[in-house]
């Protein structure tokens, strides 16, 4: 569903919209507005008193939560300035809220009670404090005529604006899309500093928020707070609601600065930093040679591959390779020392991710842990992980404790899951699986769980209910009372068993039921009701015989109270399974037995296994892993959710892209990112924290991840450590799934410092030079590069965006906020219209310049304020580039 913009020249709410009198726009209006307010009470005299609306003359300040935003922001130092300031207000009425007239009737104009004022800072103008207001003083040598608008054109600038997206107009303007605006039409110099200021249109208002008495004049009418042409004032003071400043730029509107962008390659040596590796401290070899080393990002076509296996590399290449291989698996706190000797202990670089891994050396196939540990590059970016922690250590360790509570907390719970386990798998064992073979038992027994175990029968997956009321069997076998009383080992079986032994020794034995009801009757199968009554015949002698056991038990047992418990257990019962056994049933189909194959569906789904690791997922602070039972989960942990490539701005921010400094201003360029140094530089990052909890005696088997997320708080960019195979090549353990780096946009210019909301996004190209707007890509992430440049991160390969993957490629937008609107003129059109002052004149721009400036819309030139917006709208601008013109 399409939105668009809607303008009004004015809204009025509540009592307001009641006035009568028509806006005369060049004359005084009346001081205040009352009307009649009529009131009777049942059957009393009616009474008629006179509701007075507030005006301009009341109003000493307004709330500044109305103000939602200005245009351009507070302190912006490069406004472009051929566009109108602009402040907008939450209210969609709140320009006339306090005007005591209605708008005339043909034209829809209306004086709003209040204007946008812009003032260039020199000689003569001050802001000061005031009370109850600031004031804005103009004086010479300023010349006020010329920095302050016509206010007879002022209900021109002043407009409402809704956002409809099929709702009612009245929905628009009351809901969160709804705002009222002032603009103000001043044409601004390049590099000057301003004072924007809302102030008063009318003298009552004025005086009012200068503390000063109303003349005779003012308390009959509402006079303009001052006048332009040969009779304004040579110098005033404004009362100040509310103010901002801010600096123009060099003028130039979105789409200028857009096209100013211009994809380029980067300069020789950007992207990458040379890395002499010789004297590490392990062994000294000056001719090792230098490797390229790239940071986070990295250009997208630069190849670093790891470091090749050691029979490939040089030889003295091998050999520091090699010893330093040795180091490491010596660096362990067990290694023999002679008791009597008084050698260090070796103390070396540490194996980066051994604890996660619970391993002590290095392992001899290719994996990760070699890749990180064994190339020089990957171990510096681990130890800048490293250097973080320690920078951090306090922080980190006081974050870690406000956690212990629940951590502990945590480990409880999955202690006790444990257990709980444990001795579900006992019963499991006891009597689920000897009960497969007796599905009668297995059907009664696992009653309580049917409702919520899905089982596959035929091709459509259903509940056991679902099941046995698909099959209409009878429920009575299966409700609690009845499990209860005619389990075979229940108390009631044991203790009529233990009664009537003396009397009947083949009940001693003997349980009262062999089967439950419901399976008894499946099992027959009644298709007829004379079949069911024969079926039948053999259950209603037990019921019989079972109400003679009950006599004979309250005669003779020792247990009165349990013999009469039980005797009025069956009183309650017996009526219901007399109903039963008499009831004729219609016939129907025979029912499918319980078979094999749906016994072992039931009995897999109550494995204790599958059922308790769920719960001990749903109860843990920090899931556990549970998607390989056989692996040990790690202990429950503090998780610190940060963004940590902040972490690597913080300490050597050239390396989120070495050579940053060097890219020229207006350039646009993709890079990718580098998954080796991400995921070097977060192994080094819980490596250390593993280290600091250990050593600050914080409860941990030190095999947790702690930092996960890389770029975006609380969100996961990194598997869990100890899940990592040891088989698998560093680099390919991000949760993106991504083995390659991700494409990531950079931007340095001009653009970015005027235009910060600036949109990015990637659509499908459907030919090289077109592309539909029906599948979009959004940034997954935005940030700093430098205080100048920003990057914008894509889900999306270099493949992809080339169109090597069978499709045409990728196009990047870059598009102005929609969500902004600015209102201006084009640079060129500032020349075609004429001022009074510094602020447009509309009533004196000729006709001819008026046709050029109106080519574009419906709208007329001068008609009211919603024309006027329309007008000077400046449509957001959108520039697509194809991702090959990068690449």
């Amino acid at each position: 569903m399409s939105i668009a913009y809607s303008f009004f020249p004015w809204v009025r709410q509540g009592a307001a919209a009641a006035i009568r009198d028509a806006d005369p726009l060049t004359q005084p209006l009346p001081t205040e507005v009352a009307f009649p307010l009529a009131l009777q009470l049942n059957t009393g005299d009616r009474v008629v008193v006179d509701l007075r609306l507030h005006g301009p003359a009341d109003v000493v300040g307004i709330d500044r939560r109305q103000v939602i935003r200005t245009e351009p922001p507070n302190r912006t130092n490069n406004f472009l300035p051929n566009y109108f300031p602009a402040i907008e207000f939450d209210h969609p009425g709140f320009p006339w809220l306090f005007t005591p007239a209605k708008a005339e009737a043909q034209q829809g104009r209306l004086r709003p009670w209040l204007c946008l004022v812009v003032v260039r800072k020199q000689a003569g103008v001050t802001l000061r404090a005031g009370d109850p207001l600031p004031v804005l003083d103009i004086r010479t040598p300023a010349i006020a005529r010329d920095e302050l608008p016509d206010l007879s054109e002022s209900w021109m600038w002043a407009h409402a604006q809704a956002m409809q997206d099929g709702s009612s107009l009245e929905d628009a303007l009351d809901g969160p899309r709804g705002l009222s605006r002032l603009l103000c039409p001043c044409k601004l110099k390049p590099h000057a500093a301003y004072y924007a200021c809302l102030v008063p249109t009318f003298e009552a208002g004025r005086r009012a928020g200068l503390n000063l008495s109303l003349t005779d004049a003012n308390k009959t009418s509402l006079r303009p707070a001052w006048v332009s042409g040969e009779n304004a004032p040579v110098e005033i003071q404004l009362p100040v609601y509310y103010h901002w400043e801010f600096s123009t730029g060099q003028a130039g509107d979105f789409e200028f600065l857009a096209r100013q962008l211009t994809p380029r390659e980067l300069p020789p040596g950007a992207g990458a930093r040379t890395l002499q590796v010789g004297n590490a401290g392990i062994a000294h070899y000056e001719d090792f040679g230098a490797v390229n080393f790239a940071g986070v990002f990295r250009p997208a076509q630069f190849n670093s591959p790891l470091l090749p296996p050691l029979n490939t590399l040089p030889n003295v290449q091998r050999d520091w390779v090699q010893q330093l291989q040795e180091t490491l698996e010596h660096n362990d706190d067990s290694a023999d020392l002679d008791a009597d000797s008084n050698a260090d202990p070796i103390v070396g670089p540490p194996i980066y991710g051994h604890f996660q891994q619970s391993l002590l050396s290095l392992p001899g196939q290719s994996s990760w842990l070699r890749d990180l540990n064994l190339d020089a590059r990957n171990r510096i970016a681990a130890g800048l992980g490293v250097l973080f922690v320690q920078a951090h250590q306090e922080d980190l360790m006081h974050s870690a404790w406000q956690q212990l509570g629940e951590v502990q907390q945590a480990q409880q719970q999955a202690r006790q899951s444990e257990l709980d386990q444990a001795v579900g798998e006992a019963l499991y064992a006891k009597h689920f699986l000897p009960a497969v073979d007796r599905e009668t038992l297995l059907y009664q027994m696992t009653a309580p769980a049917h409702s919520g175990v899905t089982v596959e029968v035929g091709e459509t997956p259903q509940t056991v209910t679902g099941w046995a009321q698909q099959q209409q069997l009878p429920e009575a076998g299966t409700l609690a009372t009845f499990r209860k009383l005619s389990r075979p080992q229940g108390p009631v079986s044991r203790r009529m068993q233990s009664t009537l032994a003396g009397n009947s020794p083949g009940n001693s034995t003997k349980p009262l039921l062999k089967q439950p009801l419901a399976i008894q009757a499946a099992e027959t199968g009644p298709t007829d009701p004379k079949a069911l009554a024969n079926t039948l015949k053999p259950l209603a002698s037990v019921v019989g015989e079972l109400a003679n056991r009950v006599s004979v038990w309250q005669q003779q047992a020792t247990d009165n109270q349990a013999a009469d418990r039980a005797a009025a257990a069956f009183s309650r019962l017996r009526p219901h399974l007399e109903k039963f056994l008499g009831d004729e049933v219609a016939p129907k189909p025979a029912p499918k037995p319980f078979n094999k194959g749906l016994q072992n569906q039931l009995v897999a789904a109550l494995d204790p296994k599958k059922t308790g690791f769920f719960k001990l997922n749903q109860r843990s602070v920090r899931p556990l892993n549970a998607t390989d039972a056989s692996a040990e989960a790690p202990m429950a942990h503090p998780v610190f959710p940060q963004p940590m490539y902040e972490g690597i701005r913080e300490f050597m921010p050239e390396l989120l892209f070495p050579g940053a400094d060097r890219i020229q201003d207006n350039t646009i360029t993709l890079m990718e990112t580098n998954p080796q140094f991400i995921e070097s530089f977060m192994v080094g990052l819980n490596h250390e924290m593993a280290r600091e909890l250990i050593w600050r005696d914080y409860p941990t088997d030190q095999r947790g991840t702690y930092f996960r997320s890389f770029w975006s708080q609380g969100q996961p960019d990194l598997e869990e450590l100890h899940t990592w195979q040891v088989r698998d090549r560093l680099g390919s353990n991000l949760s993106d799934g991504h083995t390659e780096g991700q494409l990531v946009l950079v931007i340095r210019g001009e653009l970015l410092r005027r235009f910060p909301n600036t949109v990015f996004y990637a659509v499908r190209a459907t030919s090289p030079s077109s592309f539909a707007t029906d599948e979009e890509k959004y940034p997954l992430h935005r940030g700093q590069l430098t205080d100048d440049a920003i990057f914008v991160l894509f889900d999306l390969t270099e493949k992809q965006v080339r169109g090597e993957d069978g499709s045409h490629g990728w196009f990047f937008m870059i598009q102005q906020q929609p969500t902004e609107p600015r209102f201006g003129l084009e640079v060129e059109d500032w020349d075609k219209v004429a001022l009074r002052g510094n602020y447009l004149a509309v009533s004196e721009t000729g006709e001819d310049e008026i046709a050029t400036l109106t080519a574009h819309t419906d709208a007329t030139w001068g008609f009211n304020g919603a024309h006027m917006a329309d007008i000077t709208f400046q449509t957001p601008f959108r520039i697509a580039i194809h991702g090959k013109r990068f690449l």
